[in-house]
């Protein structure tokens, strides 16, 4: 797979396999992200939606514009949150401190 493969952003929703391997190619998406979906969300990144599962990653794809479109995203994303002082995702929905990571109350062990 290449490296860095340039191509536009696309701006529907399209599968967690189609973004990975057009912004950052095959290999990423073999070594790295295909692991981490099939661990934590026990899915086939070929049927699931970039949108659902990573949405700040999306998102920075979507800002971004062909060849380095994730780079420019997350630092276009960065420099309005300084401007604005939000946070650079908030539909996450998730507020921590950064470099920290969050968790239930009472851990994972509140799942079903």
């Amino acid at each position: 797979g290449a490296i860095l493969p340039v191509a536009a952003p696309v701006k529907s929703d399209e599968t967690v396999t189609d973004f990975f391997t057009r912004t950052l190619g095959s290999d990423i998406l073999k070594l790295v992200v295909d692991p981490f979906i099939s661990t934590v969300y026990c899915g086939d990144p070929s049927k699931m939606s970039m949108r659902s599962v990573f949405p700040a990653i999306a998102k920075a794809g979507d800002a971004g514009n062909g060849f380095g479109g994730l780079v420019k995203g997350f630092v276009a994303s960065r420099k309005a949150a300084k401007e604005t002082k939000a946070t650079p995702f908030p539909e996450s929905g998730i507020k921590v401190k950064k470099g920290s990571s969050a968790s239930l109350k009472g851990g994972l062990k509140k799942l079903p």
